[in-house]
């Protein structure tokens, strides 16, 4: 059996690489639009057990350890062992936007130590921020919250961690929100602000793995589209199957290439029935 491309059917392939190509560059700039921070273990480029001295624009204080083979799939993650963070990161690098979002998105296995541990914090104190409180709860702003914000309760005590400080919301190990901040409400984030990072003003720091920050500043960066958000940090971190779910993406392809097929001319639909495969 041969395999043999007439040219309706070569031109359709080559029309189907443009559309794909168009789709990926146009997506990869609306994300990189506010996506203002991103650290993520796999990019790092060390060997097991490096000290990682800095992560994206963060230079780290004490020795962040960089180690493979750790979370459920067998991915990276840096290691904080109470004494490490990475500081403090200025205004300039967290411009706010129009829609005043300010997103918080974590994969992380954090250490149940008794005591506040942070991920980010406003240097200021005020909103917005997110923690670790001395019960093991994930504190979004200020005053508590309510929902299922008990850490620790996804595979292996892995977490996968979504906030926006401006609605009040989480999404712990969940597509869909399932717990809120502080009672004190919401904070909308009006205007660029210096954040500390793994630590508040060098104590408090972070206890545990990290295998992902990202920080956005408009959640249309993501398509408004926190399920994709979360199955995408699942899917690259802590699945372990070894069939993936289909992102979004993918079957938003299939569907373009069956319409296409469908409204096409007759010509094109025998030619792709005729000549694809010619015993």
């Amino acid at each position: 059996m041969t395999v043999k491309f007439s040219l309706i059917t070569r031109k359709l392939l080559v029309n189907s690489f443009f559309y794909i190509t168009l789709l990926l560059v146009l997506g990869s700039q609306s994300v990189q639009a506010g996506l203002l921070l991103s650290l993520d273990a796999s990019t790092l480029g060390l060997t097991n057990g490096q000290a990682v001295t800095s992560w994206g624009p963060a230079t780290a204080s004490g020795t962040p350890t960089f180690l493979t083979g750790q979370s459920p799939n067998g991915s990276s993650a840096v290691q904080f062992n109470g004494a490490d963070h990475f500081g403090q990161l200025g205004a300039s690098l967290f411009p706010a936007s129009a829609s005043q979002d300010f997103i918080i998105a974590a994969v992380i296995k954090a250490n149940s130590t008794g005591s506040y541990h942070n991920i980010i914090d406003d240097d200021a104190g005020a909103r917005p921020m997110l923690w670790i409180d001395p019960a093991f709860r994930y504190e979004l702003n200020y005053g508590g919250g309510g929902g299922a914000v008990l850490a620790g309760t996804g595979l292996d005590g892995w977490d996968i961690v979504i906030a926006n400080s401006r609605t009040n919301q989480l999404y712990v190990n969940s597509a869909t929100a399932n717990a809120s901040g502080g009672v004190g409400g919401g904070g909308s984030y009006t205007a660029p602000a210096a954040f500390d990072l793994f630590n508040r003003d060098g104590g408090q720091t972070f206890q545990g793995l990290v295998s992902e920050l990202r920080i956005y500043n408009d959640e249309a960066s993501f398509g408004n589209d926190y399920s994709a958000l979360y199955n995408e940090l699942n899917d690259k971190w802590l699945a372990t199957s070894a069939i993936p779910t289909p992102s979004t993406f993918a079957l938003f392809l299939l569907g373009l290439f069956l319409t296409r097929y469908h409204m096409g001319s007759p010509k094109i639909k025998s030619s792709l029935k005729s000549s694809w495969l010619t015993p």
